[in-house]
């Protein structure tokens, strides 16, 4: 190898001299922009309070929605947890029955291949060989040689078919639990569709029978008052046939007379024969007209008594229709207006979330950074 020796020149070691000082510049810059501790770099006060107004309206923002949304999520977990627990219910209940049935119908013992995993099926055979008279023996007292099963074919056939049925059989019954597990889940759902249909007509039930009851009790109300008032007429026509009749007998018996002393009783002048009476005196007759005209009076004031009655149960009747009118329309407008209220609250949710992720990917995310942007931190001091 050739050993060169390459003399610097006076320039050279003044630019090397000029090198070395800047690379010790640049060092020492580095270690005072690279201390957290030493270093001062002047900040926008006002834009960074600003930031931090933003950024605490938006946390503000953030934690009301989280706040309706929970309670959204209480009680939409209310609802599907009841559902799930009526469903666990249903389904505990029909694996209760699928394992009743099993323990009843499909017990290990009575299925066809019991005998092949049977535990004491070893201890129900018969051995090889019970002693020297055993007819199974041959001449030779050999069990089984080894190339002398001369059913070998035979059985082999037979084994093959019997696995062929064991086969279609597992994948009958395999089909066959498929389809009891399909018709369960539908009969399941249908269970609880017509569970739900069965609270709706209930309820309809319900209301409908309230109406018909109040309809009812109106209808009895003025039954009642119509039998009253054609008893009040049957009444008062049997009072005028009867007073007819009274008149008419006077006018044809015979205690009219011409003879005027033909009333007078032979005990007293103040006696009377009842059968010869003929007329009353003029101050009798006063005195019965006035008690008329009172009887007349006090019998109007029970008619208007009872008409006052009357239509105090009319009026009394109407308002419970009345009120319950009102109940229902008020129910029907308070659910109305709860249905209202959830969606506009909904919609509402849904406006701020989409502005919120409008504002961030249009004004808050605008300008990402890339992996060259962060590539150049830390590299220099300048």
């Amino acid at each position: 190898m050739l050993n060169l020796k390459v003399a610097a020149t006076k320039n050279d070691l003044k630019e090397a001299a000029m090198i070395e000082q800047r690379r010790k510049f640049e060092e020492e810059r580095k270690k005072r922009i690279f201390n957290a501790k030493e270093r001062v770099i002047g900040i926008d006060k006002r834009d960074l309070e600003q930031q931090i107004a933003e950024k605490e309206r938006l946390a503000q923002q953030k934690a009301e929605l989280e706040q309706k949304y929970l309670a959204y999520q209480d009680q939409v977990t209310a609802v599907v947890t009841e559902k799930e627990r009526e469903m666990r219910l249903e389904k505990q209940r029909i694996q209760n029955e699928l394992n009743e049935y099993r323990a009843k119908f499909q017990r290990p013992e009575d299925r066809r291949e019991w005998d092949l995993y049977d535990p004491r099926g070893k201890k129900k055979d018969l051995p090889a060989r019970l002693n020297d008279t055993d007819p199974r023996l041959t001449i030779s007292s050999a069990q089984k040689f080894e190339g002398e099963d001369l059913s070998s074919e035979e059985r082999r056939k037979a084994q093959i078919e019997q696995q062929r049925a064991w086969l279609l059989q597992q994948m009958r019954e395999k089909k066959e639990a498929e389809e009891a597990r399909k018709e369960a889940e539908r009969l399941e759902m249908e269970a609880l569709i017509a569970r739900e249909a069965r609270t709706l007509e209930l309820q309809r039930t319900e209301r409908e029978g309230k109406l018909k009851m109040l309809a009812a009790v109106t209808q009895f109300n003025k039954e009642l008052a119509n039998e009253q008032e054609n008893r009040r007429k049957i009444k008062e026509i049997q009072e005028q046939e009867d007073n007819l009749a009274e008149q008419l007998n006077h006018i044809t018996s015979d205690i009219l007379t011409e003879a005027p002393d033909a009333e007078k009783s032979n005990f007293g002048p103040h006696r009377i024969i009842p059968y010869s009476y003929r007329r009353m005196t003029q101050e009798q007759i006063d005195e019965l007209k006035a008690k008329q005209k009172e009887q007349l009076h006090e019998r109007q004031k029970l008619r208007d008594e009872q008409k006052a009655i009357e239509d105090k149960w009319d009026q009394m009747t109407e308002n419970q229709l009345r009120t319950l009118s009102l109940i229902e329309r008020d129910e029907m407008r308070k659910r109305h207006y709860e249905l209202a209220r959830m969606r506009q609250e909904n919609e509402k949710l849904a406006d701020e979330q989409n502005r919120e992720r409008e504002f961030i990917e249009k004004k808050v995310y605008t300008n990402e950074p890339t992996d060259e942007y962060y590539g150049m931190f830390n590299t220099t001091s300048r």
